[in-house]
């Protein structure tokens, strides 16, 4: 699915940048499921911040990258009609993932 891509994609991207651990948390607001990824690996730098998300934009072009990897996850995101971005984050880096709930109430015929 979308959702496993994206998420598979941050956790990639973490364990390629030398993160130990990854912690990832799902949390609500009103009609929005919210999923924080966080790592902590070296994080990332300041310059680069705005914009890790152009397509072809990467830090690893020598090892392969090809920059696009997180402009899909965004472009997949947005398409179900969520967002990705960073959060704040002492060390390590930190994706906040917010998608859409969608509440499903079936009516039981018996009553």
């Amino acid at each position: 699915t979308a959702l496993e891509t994206i998420v598979a994609t941050l956790i990639e991207n973490a364990a390629q940048a030398g993160a130990q651990q990854i912690r990832i948390t799902a949390r609500s607001y009103g009609d929005q499921v919210h999923l924080d990824i966080i790592d902590d690996g070296p994080g990332i730098p300041a310059g680069d911040r705005d914009r890790i998300f152009d397509p072809f934009f990467t830090s690893k072009r020598e090892k392969g990258g090809t920059g696009l990897g997180l402009a899909i996850a965004r472009a997949l995101v947005s398409n179900g009609r969520g967002w990705l971005d960073l959060g704040d984050c002492g060390e390590g880096a930190h994706f906040v993932l917010s998608l859409p709930c969608k509440l499903h109430i079936q009516n039981d015929p018996a009553g």
